[in-house]
């Protein structure tokens, strides 16, 4: 009899905990990734020892790199997520403060707005054994943002099979706590170009360390699991900045795409090799379209109607951001949709020109009414 009620009581409980589980989830306002794996991430701190620190003229400092590594895992049965965006208490009042400084736009969501989103990324989990290397990607934040403000894509991507290196660019993001402890503010003393061609160094270095990770990673968990000769570069706004100049300037950049940002550079009169995709908002704030006319790769425009500058990314999930919509760097497009077209964007472009997926078609990206493609180059590599 004690032996019944005790598995009774048992099955009551994992009862309990499965149905408290799945409705944290469904309550959960950051999206959950659609690809196969589940997601691992971890975070590396790296020091260039051959770059000064630009923003730093009161020290020897060098320069730092923070790194969000998302990728294809294997999480245990009882592993739990990580946090999202856990330094939000720091983060959200400085990313105010220079949404207002700069662009004069107010943003209202607070700290504990916040409090219902959870990642759906397991710290440290192992990397999946399912293939013998993945292919990498490399992303970079808006201006003043953070790597976690774009974590419905990140997901999504390792989800469906990348390694995706997410770059927290040091007094480039709202804030950045280093592991000493230091704050770095952001500051753009070199104006905009100036910082993307610091960014553009930023990613550079980091593949460099990839490769150093490939050969010999201390930890154990990346020696010969990235499949170089399948990287790809990407970003929002500024990131996007930095991405194309990095695809100018390195071959082993194979595919890159620009979420909305400007162009600077020899890359406007000169053109980029590699297939590129150019994600454009209605308003276009920062569109040229000298940018990429002399492109001899494939290229793409994807024109994304009811987009602002800000919906390439989770901005459009998060609560309290209607002063933002009304003065037009958000629109009232749904988030969950946003985030959808985003996604469907980038994996489709990715699945193409870097896994090589000859049943992918960029085409397919016709059944969403709100995106419009347009095409040049294609059949060249």
């Amino acid at each position: 009899m004690s032996t019944k009620l005790g598995l009774k009581g048992l099955l009551v409980v994992v009862t309990l905990v499965c149905c408290i589980t799945v409705a944290a989830q469904e309550d959960n306002p950051l999206p959950a990734p659609t690809g196969p794996y589940d997601v691992g991430v971890i975070w590396r701190h790296w020091v260039d020892e051959s770059r000064d620190e630009p923003y730093d003229e009161t020290s020897d400092a060098k320069r730092e790199v923070i790194v969000e590594f998302l990728y294809p895992a294997e999480a245990s049965a009882d592993a739990e997520t990580a946090p999202h965006m856990e330094n939000r208490e720091q983060f959200l009042p400085a990313f105010a403060a220079l949404l207002e400084a700069f662009v004069a736009v107010p943003l209202h969501t607070q700290p504990e707005d916040l409090d219902d989103f959870q990642s759906h990324a397991y710290p440290n989990a192992e990397l999946s054994d399912d293939q013998a290397s993945y292919p990498i990607l490399i992303f970079s934040h808006g201006g003043a943002a953070d790597v976690r403000m774009y974590s419905a894509q990140i997901e999504e991507l390792a989800s469906h099979g990348y390694i995706v290196a997410a770059i927290n660019h040091v007094y480039g993001a709202a804030v950045t706590v280093l592991n000493d402890g230091r704050i770095a503010a952001p500051t753009y003393s070199t104006g905009l170009e100036g910082a993307a061609q610091i960014w553009s160094q930023d990613q550079i270095f980091v593949m460099d360390q990839l490769e150093e990770l490939n050969a010999n990673d201390p930890e154990g968990m990346f020696t010969n699991r990235f499949d170089l000769e399948r990287l790809g570069v990407f970003g929002q706004s500024l990131g996007g900045s930095t991405s194309t100049i990095t695809c100018f300037v390195d071959a082993r950049c194979k595919a890159g795409a620009n979420g909305d940002g400007p162009v600077y550079g020899d890359v406007i009169e000169q053109g980029l090799d590699q297939p590129f995709m150019y994600l454009l908002s209605d308003g276009r704030i920062f569109s040229d379209p000298a940018f990429y006319a002399q492109a001899r790769g494939p290229f793409y425009e994807v024109a994304v109607k009811g987009f602002e500058h800000l919906n390439f990314g989770d901005f459009p999930l998060w609560p309290n951001v209607d002063s933002v919509i009304e003065v037009g760097w958000l629109s009232n497009t749904d988030g969950a949709r946003s985030v959808e077209l985003t996604r469907a964007a980038l994996l489709t472009f990715f699945d193409l020109y870097i896994k090589g997926d000859v049943e992918t078609s960029m085409d397919t990206l016709s059944a969403y009414p709100e995106i419009t493609i347009t095409a040049r180059n294609i059949g060249s590599s």
